[in-house]
């Protein structure tokens, strides 16, 4: 299921685009190169460091108070302030729609414009994409509300690796 991917946003203030691999869920397996359904539960994993997307529920970013998104896992295992990947590292795949109806059938497909939605139990917000940047210059990232805006949307691209 690992596919390198793009996903298009303004993720700091000199980049166009963040390099993502699509994964298996937290626990589970999934064939590399199976199609991905609409619909279904996905991993995302950062390329430059390795951690893989994820968001705790409970946790407000520091600009806009709403749900953080960070990458984690993995990488510092080793210090006791980061862990392995979790539940909190699923992320729902749905094709995006600007009304409460999404015509999640079928599969995802080069080009398709996506929302993904936070697979925790309590909130299922969506990702969100905006123009708040963090005092290091990198934008801040969120979950917020149920997907339809613009700022909730993403295409994703494969490249050459």
């Amino acid at each position: 299921m690992t596919v390198i991917a793009r996903l298009d946003c303004d993720c700091k203030q000199n980049a166009k685009y963040v390099i993502l691999a699509v994964i298996p869920p937290y626990k589970q397996y999934r064939q590399s190169g199976s199609p991905v359904p609409f619909d279904s539960i996905i991993g995302l994993k950062h390329q430059q460091t390795g951690r893989n997307l994820h968001s705790h529920g409970n946790q407000v970013s520091p600009k806009t108070k709403q749900q953080e998104v960070t990458c984690y896992g993995g990488a510092l295992e080793w210090n006791g302030h980061d862990g392995p990947p979790n539940e909190e590292d699923n992320w729902i795949l749905q094709r995006h729609s600007k009304t409460s109806t999404y015509d999640n059938s079928g599969y995802w497909a080069l080009g398709d414009m996506i929302s993904l939605r936070h697979d925790h139990k309590h909130t299922k917000k969506s990702l969100m994409s905006h123009d708040f940047m963090l005092d290091n210059g990198y934008q801040e990232v969120t979950c917020h509300a149920d997907g339809h805006e613009e700022n909730h949307k993403a295409r994703l691209s494969l490249i050459n690796t």
